[in-house]
């Protein structure tokens, strides 16, 4: 889904009427596209666990739904190893890393 401001989605649905994007809905959305291609990839912004909809769901909630393996890219710069390992900490903390 697109939203018109770059927010979290929860509160980028929110801010502009819509409504937010489930994390099922974006597995049952990769499931479908599996059908038809030998690879789908989903990608996040903003963080593995920037809420999606105002009861909690995240992109790891996504992917636990989805079972599939999880790919981590980061810019090499200052500032990124402490976000990168925590997301890998939060990723192996959900049996999914």
């Amino acid at each position: 889904a697109r939203f018109p401001e770059p927010l979290a989605p929860a509160t980028a649905a929110r801010r502009a009427g819509l409504a937010p994007v489930r994390p099922v809905e974006v597995a049952e959305a990769a499931q479908k596209l599996a059908t038809e291609h030998d690879l789908v990839l989903v990608e996040g912004a903003g963080g593995l666990l920037v809420r999606f909809d105002d009861e909690g769901g995240t992109l790891a909630d996504a992917a636990r739904l989805l079972d599939a393996p999880v790919l981590v890219v980061a810019p090499a710069g200052l500032g990124t190893l402490n976000a990168t390992a925590l997301t890998a900490e939060a990723l192996r903390a959900r049996g999914l890393g």
